[in-house]
């Protein structure tokens, strides 16, 4: 059976900003078709395809997660925290259950702070850009990456959390910045990341510096500025079956978010 379901061109466009691999799961019974620009990304090296070889049931929906799901799981297997799972509104969006741990997830949700190439920019032309820009890109990536496991570490969480805020905020009204120089037509989106860390009644407990992150919510001055409101901020919580299930050595080798989650707000930077 043949599905033509190419992904979201905002979606695609936002793995090609942030990512420098991407990989879309094929069926041996359910034939996901790729789109022009999936195979244009195929081509040039940057998309790949792993192969789940069983049978799925349920809604389209349910069936495209759980390759998706399985396809985590294998890539991980070969590479143990470099892999992260993409979702959004128009694609699809992990439930809890199944692969997903009991514990609940840490989570960062970043308000109006991070533009993202509107649907109909050339790939090619984007691919100019993240080329270009590489190094704001990556500074604004891994300050989100490492962002719990710093804060966490630190002898002093409350000057640490303050600290990856401010850079954060720069990062991110960086990454406006070169968005607004470029003959890109960026938006506006807010952005979830999911983070490797468990939190349970046990650590909240005995961990004074996760009770100190969690409900965190903090305005974005940098960012405001540059997109003239007020209104963009970053907040810590815990998502409820957030937690995807990694191997013991992907947890401590994670370096990256295990899924990310993206909502596009039609207002051009």
């Amino acid at each position: 059976m043949r599905i033509d379901g190419p992904l979201d061109p905002f979606e695609l466009r936002r793995a090609v900003l942030f990512w420098d691999r991407l990989n879309l799961p094929k069926n041996n019974l359910v034939e996901f078709g790729l789109s022009p620009e999936e195979e244009f990304l195929k081509q040039a090296g940057l998309l790949s395809q792993i192969e789940i070889r069983r049978s799925f049931s349920g809604s389209m929906g349910k069936i495209y997660a759980a390759m998706h799901q399985e396809a985590f799981s294998k890539l991980e297997a070969d590479e143990p925290g470099v892999w992260s799972m993409s979702e959004g509104p128009n694609s699809f969006q992990l439930e809890a259950g199944g692969a997903f741990a009991e514990n609940r997830g840490a989570l960062v949700e970043l308000h109006r702070a991070i533009p993202i190439p509107d649907g109909d920019v050339p790939l090619e032309l984007l691919l100019e850009f993240k080329e270009k820009r590489r190094d704001e890109l990556r500074s604004l990536t891994l300050e989100l990456d490492t962002l719990f496991t710093r804060v966490l570490s630190s002898s002093d969480t409350d000057f640490e959390l303050k600290r990856a805020i401010r850079e954060i905020d720069a990062r991110c009204a960086d990454v406006i910045a070169v968005g607004k120089e470029s003959n890109i037509q960026f938006v506006l989106s807010d952005f979830d990341f999911g983070v490797s860390l468990d939190i349970n009644s046990t650590n909240l407990l005995t961990s004074g510096a996760l009770g100190t992150i969690l409900g965190t919510y903090v305005g974005l001055p940098l960012v405001g500025g540059a997109i003239g409101v007020a209104s963009s901020s970053i907040k810590f919580t815990a998502s409820l079956g957030g937690k995807l299930k990694r191997s013991e050595k992907s947890r401590k080798l994670a370096l990256s978010p295990y899924r990310a989650v993206s909502h596009l707000i039609n207002e051009p930077i």
